[in-house]
């Protein structure tokens, strides 16, 4: 795993929190004019990003985004430039300094990439006019970045909302630790972007069986709501619920990549949900909101995968609609 020191992450947080799903950003045109940087690179830009975050370094920072910057905040819409980017940062550190982040995984062919990463602060309260330690908060993140010519021209993250304000179980620590089989095939990428696609068509069809085909009988889902699921028994109980509650909903993903033993895609999910969905009463009104999704491959299936969605923006449209 890649690691750097964590810094301030609540506004992000907040943020997604709050994000109107119909605000979305634009994605900005990649720059054609320089080749993709090669893994060191990206990496090295990467943790740049995340070290300079939390070292509050507004000049910093500034140095490493291009020009025609778009980043995603959220609550402020789509920020520009270095300037914008030094504007995210300072409210950022104001809100609430501290933290660090941990980068648990890179997924990147030079031109993007997909960063997982952890979280933990505690939400301290003011008591009288002292500071006293509230709980601690653990929760994971999917950020997406693009490049071009060494400096990040875009990104937007999703988090898992519900665990950063403390109302879910699930745990980060959790993960797959089974060991490959002597006779393990390698991961094909081809065939991993397969089986995304397969996957994929099958959820919009509402085929379980289809749905789930690439999971391993034992593989961990860590998903944007609720907490961690283990076993592809567990998952196809689940996926029988959400093809009834969320009235057909279809999935459209893009910007997927393969690297070594992970994939990951983005995408936005289109639907009609009835009853108790994301913890609201839903009519049957249509929502759309987005998400990533990360997974690690072995011996050709699926052992792990994170999403990270806008659940709150979600459950806020329902509401809205009901």
């Amino acid at each position: 795993m890649h690691r750097v020191i964590r810094g301030t992450m609540a506004l992000v947080v907040s943020l997604m929190l709050l994000a109107p799903l119909s605000a979305a950003a634009q994605d900005a045109t990649p720059a054609t004019a320089c080749a993709p940087m090669d893994r060191a690179a990206a990496e090295a830009l990467l943790t740049a990003y995340f070290t300079t975050f939390d070292a509050v370094d507004l000049e910093g920072m500034a140095a490493l985004v291009s020009d025609d910057l778009e980043f995603d905040s959220a609550l402020y819409g789509i920020l520009r430039g270095p300037e914008g980017i030094k504007t995210f940062l300072a409210e950022a550190a104001a809100a609430q300094p501290g933290g660090v982040h941990v980068i648990e995984q890179i997924v990147t062919d030079g031109a993007s990439a997909y960063v997982l990463w952890s979280d933990s602060y505690d939400l301290e309260q003011v008591v009288d006019g002292t500071p006293i330690p509230g709980t601690k908060r653990e929760f994971t993140a999917i950020q997406y970045f693009r490049f071009a010519c060494g400096k990040i021209t875009y990104s937007d993250t999703y988090l898992d909302q519900q665990a950063s304000s403390g109302k879910t179980d699930d745990s980060p620590e959790t993960h797959y630790t089974g060991e490959a089989p002597a006779a393990c095939a390698a991961n094909d990428p081809a065939a991993m972007a397969a089986a995304i696609t397969d996957m994929w068509a099958g959820y919009n069809a509402g085929d379980a069986e289809a749905y789930l085909a690439a999971i391993a009988d034992d593989a961990v889902r860590h998903p944007s709501a609720g907490p961690v699921m283990i076993g592809k028994a567990a998952m196809m109980e689940q996926a029988a619920a959400t093809f009834a509650a969320m009235g057909g909903g279809k999935v459209e993903f893009r910007d997927l990549l393969v690297d070594g033993e992970y994939a990951a895609i983005r995408w936005t999910e289109n639907a009609n949900p009835t009853g108790t969905v994301f913890g609201a009463e839903a009519d049957g009104d249509p929502i759309s909101y987005k998400g990533m999704s990360l997974y690690r491959f072995q011996c050709g299936q699926i052992v792990e995968m994170w999403s990270e969605a806008n659940i709150f923006g979600a459950r806020k449209q329902i509401e809205g609609g009901s």
